[in-house]
């Protein structure tokens, strides 16, 4: 029996579309020989609303489309289709780049997805951080990998999709759509399933597995410098190798995904302190869980999310020497932009350090640490989370679900480099560097590899840093320094003894008259200021709201100082009591419904709620 017109017409172009998929596809099999994938990093621009932060592109679907992912230690790759942003209920960042429109490679396997399911089930290492909500399905797809020597086609690859994706945050009125997906380098088993619309069980590849597996890298491993965006130090993603010039110290290494974090301090590099409450500029014992200091915990370094995800008690030590104010609803931490002290922190070679187990499996648990310059701690929020700019210090006071971990997302990650070889289950975690970034060089991993080199003769951190100038050192504000005394240095002076008792004796006589002169003065003051207050007696006295008020006889009461001052109302969707705050761009005012505070600090640092 002849098929409908319609029917053939439908079937044909399935027909030609898979052939040339076929046709296009070039299996060649593992080859442990191949050269490292260089993962392209977009340099046209940066996405929001919490960063800016970079992002990687990738070539999906046939015809391939372009669009940007981050990448994530997700199980899965993640799309985010046009049709998020479309939604009457949308609120994406803007502006939006670009999103995945379903084209032909999908279109032929649509029988294989699955039943739209809950995006908080979707992926732990981003779902639980992110508290997610929305819907999202689990398709096939195909990924291009372009290089200047060539393409390559990784087919009857599995991924999911998602058009409803929604980031949430403490209070319910603060969301946005997610716009852009996730780069899956997970590598610990090569496929996974799912049940398919019609009900048939569908089998389908990894990515980072699936790029080893056709032979187009040497290995299931990847290495990883985010860089940042504000200021410019360009991503960096190999699959099957890494660029050693982002890799400046002797890699902390684990066994699975997580590290074994054990202090959290700060400190300045060089030139005086920017922190009020130190002098020295040193300040050791942040790490703290329920208000008391711990031993270690465990994190896992993840570049799908955004910020620290750390311990409340943590979050709090930090910010208790940062000029900072704790937003409630967002749940982090806001600078205030208009004290001194914020400038002289994000502006000096001052940082956050992190410190970890070098090797859990060396009995002498060795120590390696990982400096964040405040520089890249200083992002900024954006809309459609406030009306216009504001920035803000990304410590997210978090308790992981049981079973679950602390996480160190890409804040974390702007400074420091991250590996893996997951044939041999080696995770790398090292110092990167800033934007005076080293030349470019380029490493195999092997398939066998549990080492990795970093760069020969690395320059120190803050030799990379050099847009960050220390602070001068004054008498309030000492430098973490002092200048060595040369022992080979003369002690004469050339003078003779008897002009030297000469100067000494003139010197004890100018002294002593000064002396006379002052006290002199002194008392003739003190005479005179007698004279003008005979019957009037100053006084001093506090109202009902503690300020303190200046009285004289008969003189209305006028402020003199008031200890805490009331925090500007943040305008827009935002809570109102939110500090006003400077930033990058203008800071819009983050207003906000009638009942809604924040919890602030005192001048001691204390937390209070306002």
């Amino acid at each position: 029996m002849a098929m409908p017109h319609s029917s053939l017409t439908a079937w044909s172009l399935s027909t030609v579309l898979l052939s040339a998929l076929a046709r296009a596809s070039v299996w060649t099999g593992i080859n442990t020989n191949s050269d490292p994938w260089n993962v392209e990093y977009n340099t046209s621009f940066t996405v929001g609303p919490d960063g800016p932060w970079n992002v990687a592109v990738i070539h999906v679907d046939y015809a391939d489309q372009l669009v940007p992912m981050f990448p994530s230690l997700a199980e899965k790759t993640l799309l985010i289709s046009a049709a998020a942003c479309q939604a009457q209920a949308a609120n994406c960042p803007l502006p939006l780049p670009a999103l995945w429109q379903k084209g032909g490679a999908q279109g032929l396997f649509v029988w294989e997805n699955s039943n739209p399911y809950n995006g908080s089930t979707w992926d732990s290492t981003v779902s639980e951080p992110l508290n997610v909500t929305g819907q999202v399905r689990d398709i096939e797809n195909r990924v291009t990998l372009q290089s200047p020597s060539g393409s390559g086609f990784l087919d009857l690859h599995g991924m999911s999709a998602s058009d409803s994706m929604t980031v949430n945050y403490p209070d319910p009125r603060f969301s946005y759509t997610m716009d852009v997906g996730q780069l899956s380098m997970y590598g610990g088993s090569s496929n996974w399933s799912w049940t398919s619309t019609n009900g048939s069980s569908v089998t389908k590849n990894r990515t980072l597995p699936d790029a080893y597996t056709a032979g187009y890298i040497p290995s299931v491993s990847y290495g990883l410098h985010i860089g940042s965006a504000e200021p410019n130090v360009s991503g960096s993603l190999y699959w099957g190798g890494y660029d050693s010039s982002r890799c400046l110290s002797s890699p902390i290494v684990s066994n699975n995904q997580l590290v074994e974090l054990v202090d959290v301090s700060i400190g300045v590099d060089s030139g005086a302190s920017p922190f009020p409450n130190s002098p020295t500029g040193q300040i050791h014992g942040l790490l703290q869980v329920n208000g008391a200091q711990v031993n270690n915990v465990s994190a896992m370094p993840n570049p799908g999310v955004p910020y620290m995800y750390l311990p409340g008690s943590t979050c709090d030590a930090i910010a208790a020497h940062l000029p900072v104010t704790f937003n409630p609803f967002m749940g982090l931490y806001f600078w205030n932009t208009s004290q001194q002290s914020y400038r002289e922190i994000v502006e000096s070679p001052s940082y956050l350090n992190l410190t970890f187990i070098r090797n859990a499996s060396d009995p002498s648990f060795y120590r390696e640490s990982i400096r964040v310059p405040f520089a890249l701690l200083n992002l900024t929020m954006q809309q459609p989370l406030v009306p216009s700019a504001a920035s803000y210090f990304p410590c997210k006071p978090y308790k992981p679900a049981d079973g679950s971990t602390y996480h160190l997302g890409r804040a974390f990650l702007q400074a420091a480099f991250l590996a893996q070889n997951w044939q041999t289950s080696k995770l790398w975690l090292a110092q990167a560097p800033g934007p005076d970034t080293p030349l470019v060089n380029v490493k195999r991993v092997a398939a066998s590899d549990d080492l990795l080199t970093p760069m020969t003769n690395a320059p120190q951190l803050f030799d990379t840093w050099t847009m960050l100038k220390p602070l001068r050192s004054s008498a309030s504000n000492p430098t973490n320094s002092t200048t060595p005394t040369d022992p080979n240095a003369s002690t004469s002076t050339g003078l003779s003894a008897g002009a030297k008792a000469g100067i000494a004796v003139g010197v004890v006589a100018g002294v002593v008259a000064l002396a006379a002169l002052a006290l002199f003065a002194l008392r003739r003051r003190k005479h005179r200021r007698r004279a003008e207050l005979d019957g009037q007696t100053a006084a001093y006295e506090k109202d009902d709201a503690g300020a303190t008020y200046e009285a004289d006889a008969g003189a209305a009461m006028a402020p003199r100082d008031v200890k805490h001052a009331p925090l500007s109302d943040m305008g827009g969707p935002a809570p109102a009591g939110a500090a006003e705050m400077e930033a990058r761009a203008p800071v819009g005012e983050l207003q906000g419904s009638d009942g809604f505070g924040l919890a602030g600090r005192d001048g001691d640092g204390v937390r209070h709620e306002l």
